[in-house]
């Protein structure tokens, strides 16, 4: 099958091929760009014809949206090798309301919770599945682990062989480079890093017991504060939620990026998405009513949201595996893009605006800007440059950090307030 230039490479890939000098240069800037995007794919067969040497390339290129547009609409290169999530996988019969029920039965009982009960079936089954593994497969893990071996012994910052669990093995064996599992090692290991210290911060915490010259009971009404349960405090926020599910206004979730991610990126997502919904839900006026769209029930991402909230009765959101252009007015759409030329000045309370559920660490092309232009909808951009000095990094921020500064700006908060209480300081010179 032959593709033409604008089908196959990515937006980023043309601020190499512009800086060609000669078209024999240019030639072999594409062949080094296929030959690096298309390795991992036995079905799709590139030839490099005339086709490719009829190219006009910008003598003058200024900006990277200039040549946005002078390319425009070409597709994006997907992660095509990467298979769906684990944890997806081996949870899709798990019957989650009667794992709840069955929690309920016993609160006193912390190993009771949901989530354990659910985390303990994962493991379950993904021993069951390292033990019946065909030979091919076997071998292949063989293999992995003896490289996994000696990536520890190297002194390279990853898991030992102990802290590794079936479900670790398994994404392993679904990617396919070396240098994918060692990132995916890393990513592990931070975790494992983050956990600890969360817990050594705790047993600290613990140690330091907080001494009163007046015990509390000696005051005349027998405390001087007056006690609020959790729980009373969670049916208040949950209310708010409920509120803004016919009073608030919309902010769409766009699921529709599982083919751009790896697992590890996956799992970031999914921690950033459940930040960003408690921060909405706890919104001082009125929270947005958040729409996840493009997300079916067997949704990688949604089903690992509905485990980590398996603890939560209430998910308040409303969840369609429609678009939003199926759900919302084309011409009240705005789609968030930190690659988009125009930039959002005010708020505006008639539009709806979108954010994608995508993690562009690695990746870091323009698939949202992209997307916009193909669906002909506006795109805009947060406006940093314009109210703070970025520091050092790129410019794009987090799901969770995207939140609290629409938050802001919904409340009435100025853009420079509410963008420096959401980025971090070492990203923004004072």
């Amino acid at each position: 099958m032959a593709l033409t230039p604008k089908q196959v490479l990515g937006f980023k890939c043309w601020k190499y091929i512009v800086h060609s000098t000669s078209r024999s240069e240019t030639f072999y800037t594409f062949k080094n760009i296929l030959t690096n995007h298309f390795t991992y794919s036995s079905l799709v067969t590139i030839r490099l014809n005339s086709a490719w040497h009829g190219i006009t390339i910008p003598s003058k290129i200024g900006r990277k949206h200039e040549l946005l547009q002078t390319v425009a609409p070409c597709r994006i290169t997907r992660a095509a090798s990467i298979q769906s999530h684990i944890v997806a996988d081996f949870t899709q019969d798990l019957n989650l309301e009667e794992l709840r029920a069955e929690s309920k039965k016993d609160k006193n009982n912390k190993d009771a919770r949901t989530i354990t009960k659910i985390k303990e079936a994962i493991a379950k089954r993904c021993d069951e599945a390292i033990s019946n593994l065909n030979d091919e497969n076997k071998k292949k893990l063989k293999v992995i682990q003896l490289e996994h071996n000696f990536l520890y012994s190297e002194g390279n910052f990853i898991p030992s062989e102990e802290e590794m669990t079936s479900e670790n093995w398994l994404e392993a064996l679904n990617l396919s480079t070396k240098s994918q599992r060692l990132k995916y090692y890393l990513f592990l290991m931070k975790k494992i890093q983050i956990k600890k210290n969360a817990k050594q911060k705790a047993l600290e915490k613990g140690d330091q017991k907080f001494v009163s010259s007046n015990p509390m009971n000696s005051y005349e009404h027998g405390h001087i504060f007056m006690r609020i349960y959790e729980s009373s405090m969670k049916r208040a926020l949950n209310y708010n939620l409920a509120n803004a599910m016919q009073f608030g206004l919309p902010l769409v979730i766009d699921m529709d990026y599982m083919d751009y991610m790896k697992p590890a990126e996956v799992k970031n997502t999914v921690n950033q998405l459940l930040t960003l919904y408690s921060i909405n839900r706890a919104d001082p006026k009125m929270p947005y009513h958040l729409h996840f769209t493009s997300c079916p029930e067997n949704h990688a991402m949604y089903r690992m949201l509905q485990i980590e909230l398996q603890d939560n009765e209430h998910f308040l959101a409303t969840v369609t595996d429609k678009s939003y252009l199926d759900v919302f007015d084309n011409e009240k759409l705005v789609y968030l893009s930190p690659d988009a030329r125009a930039i959002m000045k005010k708020f505006d309370p008639e539009a709806v605006y979108i954010i994608g559920a995508f993690n562009d660490k690695a990746t870091q092309q323009p698939v949202s800007f992209a997307r916009a232009k193909q669906q002909g909808i506006r795109a805009m951009r947060l406006p940093f440059d314009e109210h703070v000095s970025w520091n050092l990094g790129g410019k794009s921020i987090t799901l969770n950090q995207m939140m609290e500064i629409m938050s802001g700006i919904k409340n009435g908060v100025s853009w420079k307030e509410a963008i420096q209480s959401a980025v971090p300081r070492r990203k923004i010179r004072s």
